[in-house]
């Protein structure tokens, strides 16, 4: 197949299949088309059921207008670039590259897709320059062509609202590469995999950048929010790099449990808690924000968190280190504050008064050892002393009535609320399969089973406990 060059003759508007408005014919597969007439802004239509070049350049008020069909551009700029505008429009597609061999696109444009439309990479394809990718609709998509392929992105900013990747598609974002989630609706990625470098951010109000596989990012790769929030989906996990959510902004997981896992500290001004499903944290937090688990699922953070306050909900909040947060139970909440490391606890605890069906767990005193529990109103300090260990945790805790203490699941003390004069209003367990399951012999006596307000009246009324998860 004989290569040639075909250029757009002149600076006007016209139909890409009308032969006359070319310099040689219209463009082939083989061929280099150059759109790059210089002049006023002018719009070439390709309207076509399928065509291709084999390298494509524009000008900068040039714009390629792919109003049906398929456009196909098998080996990318050249030593040009796409200056000007491709406009992608409703159920068309922009094909970039081939398997036969790598191709380099160099956009320093703007491509636009709407409706369902879609970029299709084949083989591996680099974008470099410093264009942009506009996404303007939840239909549109970038995506391979169902074999395996590769998208680099050196430099172009991809923004909007659409999705990026199948199963078929590996993305890499390049250190000067954006991702950038800046409509309502925001931008879903679902890549084969996915490599960071660069940034990838929610920006506005309304706007989600929605991972729903793993991303692994390398170097300064960066996930923010600022005004939106990260969605985590169907367990998909973050590895390395940098993550911060700004004001009003959050980062939360559903529809699947998901880890984090950072050496650099989290920055957060936000909210970050899970919705409905575990969200687990390797790394550190600096916190100005919330924590919380008022939507159900467990939050668990490994490392330390300085700062901020959290809230517990229905879901449990685990500290694995050092943690100065500030930490209340909302009302009727019944999830655990769970403390790894009592010892570096040096926070304030909150509202437990209001939450009689939620504990502190304190991993480090066996309920077995039958601790003694103190609390004093007028220090604000809850003590809890293990006699046979000689381990004494110190909780600042900011309430009025009595503490008790409980059984966890796993042996350890959970230390409940009870109201002046009335035994912790807990779900009821019977005392002697908890004192088969610890080995202890207990302060509270006596069997039954259901709530307080039930057996209060029975004779064999037993002092509400219980196993907390």
């Amino acid at each position: 197949m004989t290569t040639i060059t075909t250029s757009w003759a002149l600076p006007q508007n016209g139909d890409w299949n009308n032969p006359e408005a070319w310099t040689v014919e219209i463009p082939q597969a083989a061929d280099t088309v150059l759109i790059t007439v210089k002049g006023p802004a002018y719009t070439v239509t390709a309207d076509f059921p399928a065509e291709a070049a084999r390298i494509l350049e524009m000008t900068q008020k040039a714009t390629l207008a792919i109003s049906s069909g398929a456009l196909h551009v098998t080996s990318g700029t050249g030593t040009g670039a796409l200056d000007g505008t491709i406009a992608v429009g409703d159920d068309t597609v922009l094909d970039f590259g081939t398997d036969a061999a790598p191709t380099t696109f160099d956009n320093n444009g703007a491509i636009n897709l709407t409706g369902s439309s879609a970029i299709v990479i084949s083989g591996a394809v680099t974008l470099t320059g410093k264009g942009k990718i506009n996404l303007e609709s939840s239909s549109s998509f970038i995506d391979s062509d169902i074999t395996p392929s590769t998208l680099t992105n050196s430099g172009n900013a991809i923004s909007g609202m659409g999705n990026i990747g199948d199963s078929g598609l590996s993305f890499v974002n390049g250190a000067k590469g954006i991702i950038d989630a800046n409509s309502t609706g925001g931008i879903e990625i679902d890549t084969a995999s996915f490599t960071n470098s660069g940034l990838m951010e929610a920006v506005g109000s309304g706007s989600q950048l929605v991972l729903q596989d793993d991303i692994e990012q390398n170097g300064k790769g960066q996930i923010k929010a600022s005004g939106g929030q990260i969605l985590l989906q169907d367990g998909a996990t973050i590895n390395g790099g940098a993550i911060s959510i700004g004001k009003n902004s959050d980062l939360t997981n559903d529809l699947g449990n998901s880890t984090i896992e950072t050496t650099t500290p989290i920055k957060n001004s936000g909210t970050i808690g899970p919705f409905g499903e575990n969200l687990t944290i390797d790394g550190s937090i600096k916190n100005a924000g919330v924590l919380n688990t008022i939507f159900g699922g467990n939050l668990i953070i490994d490392g330390s968190v300085t700062g901020g306050t959290a809230e517990i909900g229905s879901g449990n909040l685990e500290f694995g280190g050092a943690s100065s947060a500030k930490v209340t139970f909302e009302p009727g909440a019944t999830g655990l504050l769970i403390l790894d490391e009592p010892a570096e606890f040096k926070g304030t605890v909150f509202g437990m008064s209001s939450a009689p069906g939620a504990a502190i767990d304190l991993t480090n005193i066996l309920f077995a050892d039958d601790p003694s529990v103190n609390y004093s109103a007028t220090k604000h300090l809850l003590t809890v002393a293990d006699s046979h260990t000689g381990v004494t945790d110190k909780i600042k805790l900011v309430d009025t009535g009595n503490f008790s203490a409980l059984p966890g699941t796993a042996g350890t003390t959970d230390i409940s609320y009870a109201a002046v004069g009335a035994p912790p209003e807990n779900s009821v367990i019977q005392l002697v399969q908890s004192m088969a399951s610890f080995g202890a012999t207990s302060r509270i006596t006596g069997s039954g089973t259901g709530n307080l307000a039930q057996n209060q009246n029975a004779p064999d009324f037993l002092a509400a406990n219980s196993h907390h998860g």
